[in-house]
């Protein structure tokens, strides 16, 4: 008898819940695919913290920077496509080899490429809502300045660009402009502090409404030794 009245009171108990579970279902539902986005975006800030963390000294190797970019959007231009991006590639023919972490450098070129197609896009939702269409191009390619013995990669987009106050604050760790809630502030962060391992500098050209242009500038050298 106890058993019974036991199992009733179990099937009247799971009774009331799917009663409570159905009238509430968009809220769980929206309540669970908040928890999956929260739980997406706490690995991503302690991934991004590991490798900010763990940033570890240049391992120099002579490389190409025209052939590092070359192996990045043979990975990404196909994705790019599909998001509707046109790429344009512009290497200097001229660039020399030179010392440098070729991952490292892969993970800045990338860093910042995925951050301009974001922008690109984010431009491209504001505008198709006032029922304007603006071509989006991400051109990445590279200059070498003989004379003061630089080469340059630069990434730029047709994005809607950085205001004046935001971008003073871009290498700043933690800091994001996203709306969407995504991204850890971390990957400018990071790519900065690659490009002063390596001695050389991030430039940043924006206007609002028109686009960004980052500008890696890393010393040509030819061996361990600094020349």
């Amino acid at each position: 008898m106890h058993i019974r009245d036991d199992l009733g009171k179990y099937h009247a108990g799971l009774r009331e819940t799917y009663i409570i579970i159905s009238k509430n279902r968009s809220f769980l539902h929206e309540y669970l695919e908040g928890s999956v986005r929260e739980s997406i975006r706490c690995k991503e800030l302690i991934s991004g913290l590991l490798d900010f963390s763990r940033q570890k000294e240049p391992k120099m190797e002579l490389s190409n920077v025209n052939n590092l970019i070359d192996n990045v959007l043979n990975i990404v231009e196909k994705q790019y496509h599909k998001e509707k991006i046109d790429v344009i590639r512009k290497p200097d023919s001229n660039i020399p080899d030179c010392m440098m972490d070729s991952h490292q450098i892969d993970q800045v070129i990338i860093n910042i490429a995925n951050n301009a197609v974001f922008a690109m896009q984010e431009a491209a939702g504001d505008l198709e809502h006032k029922g304007v269409y603006r071509k989006r191009v991400l051109t990445m390619g590279t200059k070498f300045h003989a004379d003061k013995k630089l080469v340059e990669i630069f990434i730029s987009d047709t994005g809607k660009g950085i205001n004046k106050y935001n971008l003073g604050k871009i290498f700043d760790p933690f800091f994001t402009a996203r709306k969407d809630g995504k991204g850890t502030g971390l990957g400018l962060s990071i790519s900065y502090g690659i490009i002063k391992m390596h001695e050389g500098n991030i430039e940043v050209e924006s206007e609002e409404g028109k686009g960004t242009t980052f500008r890696i500038l890393l010393p040509v050298r030819t061996g361990k030794s600094h020349e």
